[in-house]
């Protein structure tokens, strides 16, 4: 089963989520009837991600999306010339940096023809989202807040403006912890 497939059996696809890899330590989480359609990425095995508006705010993340291994930007989409100039020049220069001969970047004034186009994995498009991630993030941290005065066997009391617990050590504790080592989260 190839990934797109999987992804839109999962009804993922859709919603341009992408499961590139399982690492080796949770191969053990994975149910034994999906074993064979979630596996490590393999070389050549890229997301293709393309970007539709192509601002100040996207060419910030293009930097950081090119960096990201098995990850391949193949096209964007702008209505301004300049603006798809330059993203082509970018990404032209970026895999060029990286001793690629030949580098096809696409760009396109409509954004419908990356929608249309069969290749492309995920997008970045300049939309808000359904829910602001202020909404999202009260709302976890209700549930977050519910779990610790459970486990705590008493009633905790949260200020939301400094995102602490007011003269509670053993529930702020809670509100974090270390990650094993090898696994800490280094995001540049």
């Amino acid at each position: 089963m190839k990934r797109r497939e999987f992804l839109t059996s999962l009804g993922l696809g859709a919603a341009g989520m992408v499961i590139p890899a399982v690492p080796s330590f949770a191969s053990n989480l994975i149910p034994e009837e999906l074993k064979d359609a979630v596996k490590p990425t393999a070389a050549n095995d890229k997301v293709n991600v393309a970007f539709i508006g192509l601002g100040q705010q996207a060419m910030g993340l293009l930097n950081s999306f090119l960096k990201i291994p098995g990850v391949r930007v193949v096209c964007g989409a702008d209505v301004y010339d300049i603006k798809r100039n330059r993203f082509v020049e970018r990404v032209t220069k970026y895999y060029q940096g990286l001793g690629e001969k030949k580098v096809k970047v696409d760009c396109y004034e409509d954004y419908q023809t990356i929608l249309a186009r069969k290749d492309v994995d995920a997008v970045r498009a300049h939309v808000d989202p359904l829910v602001p991630v202020e909404t999202g993030h009260t709302s976890n941290i209700v549930c977050c807040l519910g779990n610790i005065a459970t486990e705590l066997k008493r009633p905790v009391v949260w200020n939301p403006i400094e995102q602490k617990f007011m003269n509670n050590p053993e529930a702020q504790k809670m509100t974090a912890y270390d990650y094993r080592n090898g696994y800490d989260l280094n995001i540049d």
